[in-house]
C-alpha cells in the first residue's frame, strides 16, 4: 500500500466519521500530489498574509494559513492566462551602533578615536532593496483577475512556483 493510498484511506474514515481534520488530510493530499508546495506570502490590500500555493498538473491551489476569513482557491491551470515575476524596490534603513564605533575608535586611537568612531554611526545606512513578486494572472468567469505573492521568509519559494507554474 503505497502513500497516497493510506491517505486516501485516511481521509474516507475522517469523511465517515464527520471528523473535522478532513480539512487536514485532503490539504496534505493535494501538497502530496502537486508538482511543487511552497510558502509564500499573499500581498492582499498592502498586507501579507501567508499561504501555501501547491501547483498541480491541473490546477493550482492557493491555502491561507493566517488569514482565517480566506479560503481555498483551486484555479485550473487552463484559466491561467499569465505568470511572472516582477521585482520590486524598497528602501530599507539600518541604524548603526554609536557607541560601538565609539568603543572601537576609542581602543584604537584614545579619545579622538572614540569621538570620530561615534560620530561615523550617526547616520543609518540606507540601501534599495530588489525583492521579486509572483504575479499570476487568471480568469474568473468573466473577469481577469490577479494574485500577487513575495517570499516567505528566507526561503525562494517565489522561483521555485514560478518554475513549476511554466514546466
Amino acid at each position: 500500500m503505497g502513500l497516497m493510498d493510506k491517505l486516501n484511506k485516511k481521509m474516507d474514515a475522517c469523511i465517515e466519521k464527520g471528523n473535522a481534520r478532513v480539512e487536514y488530510h485532503r490539504q496534505k493530499y493535494e501538497a502530496l500530489a502537486s508538482v511543487c508546495t511552497v510558502s509564500l506570502n499573499e500581498i492582499i490590500g498592502g498586507h501579507d498574509f501567508t499561504c501555501n500555493l501547491a501547483v498541480g498538473p491541473d490546477k493550482v491551489v492557493i491555502t491561507p494559513i493566517e488569514a482565517k476569513h480566506a479560503s481555498t482557491t483551486e484555479l485550473q491551470r487552463t484559466d491561467i492566462l499569465e505568470v511572472r515575476i516582477i521585482d520590486t524596490k524598497h528602501i530599507e534603513t539600518k541604524g548603526k551602533s554609536v557607541v560601538g564605533r565609539a568603543v572601537v575608535g576609542g581602543a584604537l586611537l584614545g579619545g579622538v578615536g572614540a569621538m570620530i568612531g561615534g560620530m561615523s554611526g550617526m547616520n543609518p545606512k540606507v540601501s534599495e532593496v530588489k525583492e521579486p513578486h509572483l504575479v499570476i494572472t487568471y480568469r474568473d468567469g468573466d473577469n481577469l483577475m490577479y494574485r500577487e505573492f513575495r517570499k516567505f521568509l528566507m526561503d525562494r519559494g517565489v522561483e521555485k512556483a514560478y518554475k513549476a507554474l511554466m514546466s
